[in-house]
């Protein structure tokens, strides 16, 4: 979830990116790159949606992940 809050949070800062140009993927690499801590997509969706709301963003723009 560490890793998701930040990368909206940096997004949030560049202007020519945004919070809904975060993706699962990113979330997946951050929390690998920083805490060693492997992300499966679907984990790594809800970590992004739950970021994205609790900042305050909508999450309709992200994609459906399958079960």
């Amino acid at each position: 979830m560490s890793a998701a809050g930040w990368l909206v949070q940096e997004a949030r800062l560049r202007p020519l990116v945004g919070p809904g140009q975060v993706t699962w993927q990113q979330v997946a690499a951050v929390a690998f790159g920083r805490y060693r801590y492997r992300v499966e997509e679907r984990e790594a969706a809800d970590f992004l949606a739950a970021a994205l709301i609790a900042q305050g963003h909508s999450i309709g723009h992200l994609p459906a992940v399958p079960d």
